[in-house]
């Protein structure tokens, strides 16, 4: 699985596209057309939970309470399944001047880049990350288990 954060730059944009993701039954020699995940956030993770689920961890800074959440999708043919979407970690603001995080403020993100790695079956690290205040900045990591 590929997945892209689907952005809309027309001038006249109405809104923000949701993301996609891409799936691969051969090794990555074919692809299937982009799937609709119908999540809106900024997502650069996938983490392969079993055979038939992934992780897809995105950041949030317009829609809802700015942090970074994950998501477990199950793609089939016809598109993507959701069975959870939860927050992994709480941000006190989207953008360090709390502005309303567009794409063209991308330079005052307050965080983003998140990875997430399975330490053992149901423990896993979240790094990320953080530009805040004074002595915010910089790489964080959080540890934390859960049944998925």
């Amino acid at each position: 699985m590929a997945s892209c954060w689907h952005t809309n730059l027309a001038k006249d944009a109405s809104g923000d596209f949701s993301n996609k993701v891409a799936v691969s039954q051969d090794g990555g020699r074919t692809w299937s057309g982009p799937l609709d995940t119908r999540i809106q956030g900024q997502f650069t993770a996938l983490l392969a939970l079993d055979a038939q689920r992934v992780a897809l961890i995105y950041n949030q800074r317009k829609s809802g309470e700015p942090g970074i959440r994950a998501a477990v999708l199950e793609p089939n043919g016809a598109g993507v399944k959701i069975t959870g979407d939860e927050m992994l970690w709480a941000a006190k603001t989207a953008t360090r001047s709390n502005s309303s995080g567009d794409h063209a403020r991308w330079t005052d993100f307050a965080f983003g880049e998140p990875a997430l790695i399975r330490l053992e079956a149901v423990r896993f690290l979240l790094v990320f990350w953080e530009k805040g205040g004074p002595g915010h900045n910089g790489i964080s990591f959080r540890l934390f288990e859960n049944g998925a």
